[in-house]
């Protein structure tokens, strides 16, 4: 319900502006009518309303007055004036100094109900914004304690500057994929919560369908199996992919278990659903594979070993990061056993997700390369191709554009199309669209917008992503280069 504040040096007025509508089903509690309007100075920064009907034309401090000093210290009241006829141009003045609406004498019902549906339908846009910003602040903060080396009592300080007291000795992470469209946070958020009943915990968006959850529990408590179990149900209904790392004792260790529990979150990748994930159950569980791709001695063995991995991986609990690696190594041995002849580009963890929809399309693609590159020298595709390619990355850079899907687009193997793509450009895809996305952000720095914001309008759906991607090319965090440069 939101507060209304009547003003009008006239009672009987104030008792027909009160009575002419419902006041309450139109979302508003009238708190207080006042005949005087320094009276109302004191009222209004006192009970703070988020609409005020006013009369323009009062003894002593007129409406104008008063809506100056309203605006100059709460900006964000609304205020509506009442006017007569003969005060139209006061009126007038009302609107361009910032009053919402006026209405004329005598007031119409009809006429007063309109004004305050349109009140409560930009209020209402108001709180939305306000939540987003605070979920914002929450999210800025904690990638300052992920980006920054800090003492723990500074961590735990700042956690409570977002009203997160730390409760217990304990902690972990969680890192939640929604793989669902069109599917409400807080749908699974409150069922979450449910299955975490026992532990303290802060959700912080770090992305459209990315949340961070940071558990403190006690020692004696831990996360047992049926929390899991029910974590997992979860899971299942709401198609999320949930990664959660080992717990831990002291804050500072904060960016080492995020990084495991954004890891293991990614697995939904490997497993094409959503599901529970621990990092300690998918570790160092590629020792046995990378020593079995070292020992292949001919490209028809490395194509067969290739062939078989997506059905292998899933069985070896494996997690991205060790995925990354071992997707790298075979590009090296396909390199010396089969004679591509191109220049291989290394992937990260993140680099396969947001260029692959999945394992079988990353190992597809390699399979692809052995099969078409392998002891031949293909013809060149015209540098046409790339103009053409360029072209599309600068229409859709803030889109979910990645080179796999420019190569099946224009028919050309994966790996060629990379080795072509550096040799006209001088960069990596990957590079070149991180520069464009990078610069199309610094444009936008100079704009009224948030840097989640500006992440989404440049393609990064990910806001952590982003901002470690900004700082590992210009340096900076975003926040740091605006104030520096802008």
């Amino acid at each position: 319900m939101y507060k209304a504040l009547l003003i009008d040096d006239e009672p009987w007025i104030l008792k027909d502006l009160e009575l002419l509508v419902d006041w309450n089903k139109l979302g508003f509690e009238v708190i207080t009518k006042i005949s005087n309007s320094k009276e109302a100075v004191q009222v209004i920064k006192k009970q703070l309303p988020d609409l005020i009907v006013c009369d323009i034309k009062m003894p002593g401090l007129n409406g104008i007055e008063l809506m100056k000093l309203v605006k100059r210290d709460f900006p964000g009241i609304y205020v509506v004036f009442v006017s007569a006829y003969s005060e139209f141009t006061y009126a007038k003045e009302a609107i361009e100094l910032g009053a919402f609406d006026y209405i004329l004498k005598p007031t119409k019902d009809k006429e007063l109900r309109t004004v305050l549906k349109r009140v409560s339908s930009h209020l209402g846009k108001d709180n939305e914004e306000k939540k987003k910003l605070e979920k914002y602040r929450k999210t800025e903060l904690f990638l300052e304690l992920l980006e920054n080396n800090l003492e723990e009592q500074i961590i735990i300080k700042k956690l409570n500057n977002i009203g997160y007291n730390i409760a217990y000795d304990r902690f972990c992470v969680v890192i939640v994929n929604c793989l669902a469209n069109n599917l409400t946070n807080e749908y699974w958020q409150s069922q979450l919560k449910d299955c975490f009943s026992s532990y303290k915990l802060l959700f912080i968006q770090f992305g459209e369908k990315k949340w961070l959850i940071l558990c403190n529990f006690s020692s004696a408590v831990l996360i047992d199996s049926r929390c899991f179990n029910e974590v997992g149900l979860v899971a299942d209904k709401f198609k999320l992919s949930v990664g959660v790392s080992d717990s831990f004792d002291n804050l500072v260790d904060l960016k080492h278990y995020y990084k495991e529990a954004e890891l293991i979150a990614y697995n939904y990748f490997i497993y094409k659903k959503g599901g529970i994930y621990k990092y300690s159950l998918y570790n160092n569980n590629y020792i046995e594979l990378s020593t079995k791709i070292k020992g292949l001695t001919s490209c028809s063995d490395l194509k067969r070993f290739v062939g078989k991995l997506p059905e292998l991986l899933p069985e070896e609990r494996i997690n991205l990061e060790e995925i990354a690696y071992l997707y790298n190594c075979l590009q090296e041995k396909a390199n010396a056993l089969c004679n591509l002849r191109f220049e291989i580009e290394l992937l990260a963890p993140l680099d396969i997700i947001y260029s692959f929809n999945n394992l079988q399309e990353l190992f597809e693609q390699l399979l692809s390369s052995l099969n078409e590159y392998k002891g031949s020298d293909k013809s060149r595709v015209s540098h046409d191709i790339v103009e053409k390619i360029i072209k599309e990355i600068k229409q859709k850079y803030n889109q979910n554009i990645s080179l796999q899907d420019l190569a099946v687009k224009h028919h050309l193997n994966y790996n060629y199309l990379s080795q072509l793509f550096k040799k006209e450009t001088g960069q990596t895809f990957t590079n070149y669209l991180i520069e464009l996305r990078i610069k199309k952000a610094i444009k936008l720095f100079s704009k009224d917008l948030l840097f989640y914001q500006i992440a989404r309008k440049v393609g990064y759906d990910d806001y952590y992503h982003f901002c470690k991607i900004f700082k590992k090319h210009k340096g900076l965090s975003p926040s740091e280069f605006k104030k520096k440069y802008i």
